[in-house]
Order: C-alpha cells, then structure tokens, then sequence
C-alpha cells in the first residue's frame, strides 16, 4: 500500500493545473475510471462504495477530493462528469415497478393478517385455535438468551428484545413484530412444571457439575498465580 504522503504529493501538484490522471501515472499510481452511478448505487469495484459515493457526490465537477483513507488504501477522486437526476420512462422500469407493488401489497396484506391474529389472542382465544383458523403452524422457540440466536428463528434482535418484555401479567406483545422474513406474534408461556419435575434430576446434576467445573478452574488459576518457581544450583538435565 502506498504511502498517503506519495497521495499528498499529488494533491498538491493539481493545484499547479497539472492533470491528476498523469500525475498518478507518472509515480505509478493506478488510475480507476468508474462509469456513471448514484448515490444509492455506487460503484461495485470500490470497498468503501457507499463513502466513496458520499465524497464524490459533494464535489464539484474537475475538483480532486482531499485524500481519502478507504479499506482497502488512499484514494483521490475527481469527477468529470454529472449526470442531472430524471424521471425514467415507465416502460424502462415497468418491472421493477410491479415487484415493488406485489411486494407492497404482500406487506399490508401480511401485516394486517398478523394484527387480526393478535387481536383475537388478546380477546381470549388460543394460539392453537387461531393458528387453525389462519392455517398457520404455531412454533415453540424454547428457552434463549436476550443476545442469544432465537431457535427455529435465527437472529431477530427486535423479536428478543419485545420478547423480554413480556410477563405472566402481560404474555402478549402491544403489536405484531416485523421479522428479517415477515410478521410475527408472539407468546410467553411459562414450561409445564410436569415436564420440569421430569428433568429436575438431571437440571440439578448439569447445575452441579458446572458449578464444579468452575470451582476447580478457579482454583487452578490461583494456584498457578501464587505458585513459585526456583532452580537448584547445579541442576541440569540434558
């Protein structure tokens, strides 16, 4: 990578009216011409795109930038050429157009859906019989941490964290959750304590043996820092 001295140098040298591209090629710099793009579209060839964008988008035309530290190494970017922003003819993004309805539609769909499930959840009825009725398949995540990846759902920061606000006196969140893959309702429920009683034993066993594990680590710990070590004079084993 070069030095941002050697960029510095040929930030300066612009200032003489000497041109950047053979300036760069003079100290056997490469020279990167990108072809037109906005500022929700960078170029792709770039690591830091989206700075890259930002900085270039505030230049005037024929202005170098100062030196700018991406990634991947030092840039100088001058634009040469803006393009004034245009409504595109329907025809060219005719597609992109009903995708972005459909997938409109789906959402206000899927969203309404989602809060008529809760609603009847709160009015009384079970998750099982309102699951049937939408004809959905209710799932049991089991037991997971607030930073943990929530199982069967994979990491959804937002479901955890209306998750750990719930209680037994409010089991129900005040609105659907909007997922990485949809909508979500979600319930708390406490385990069936026959299912406890069950693995109690076993609960208690893993408890203990960790608790053990920890106690002996840290015993082992320290005595490694409280341990001394001396040498006997004379003692050598080749």
């Amino acid at each position: 990578m070069r030095h941002a001295k050697t960029f510095e140098i040929v930030y300066d040298a612009t200032f003489e009216g000497q041109n950047l591209a053979d300036i760069a090629q003079k100290r056997n710099l490469k020279v990167l011409t990108t072809g037109l793009f906005t500022q929700k579209s960078p170029p792709k060839e770039i690591q830091n795109a989206a700075q890259f964008a930002s900085v270039a988008f505030n230049l005037p035309i024929n202005e170098v930038s100062n030196v700018q530290e991406f990634a991947d190494g030092y840039y100088l970017i001058e634009v040469v050429e803006k393009v004034p922003a245009k409504i595109p003819e329907l025809e060219a993004v005719a597609n992109k157009v009903k995708e972005d309805v459909i997938k409109e539609k789906q959402d206000t769909k899927a969203s309404s859906e989602a809060s008529e499930f809760l609603a009847e959840l709160k009015n009384g009825q079970t998750v099982a019989s309102v699951s049937q009725k939408f004809k959905l398949a209710p799932k049991t995540t089991g037991f997971f941490k607030r930073d943990d990846s929530i199982p069967t759902m994979g990491s959804e920061t937002e479901i955890a964290r209306v998750a750990f606000k719930l209680s037994d006196q409010n089991p129900l969140p005040d609105e659907p959750i909007k997922g990485q893959k949809g909508y979500y309702v979600i319930e708390r429920q406490e385990p069936a304590l026959d299912g406890f009683e069950k693995e109690k034993a076993a609960i208690k066993e893993r408890l203990l043996q960790q608790k053990m594990f920890k106690t002996t680590e840290a015993w082992l710990n320290r005595t490694k820092s409280e341990s001394q070590i001396s040498v006997e004079e004379g003692f050598w084993q080749s």
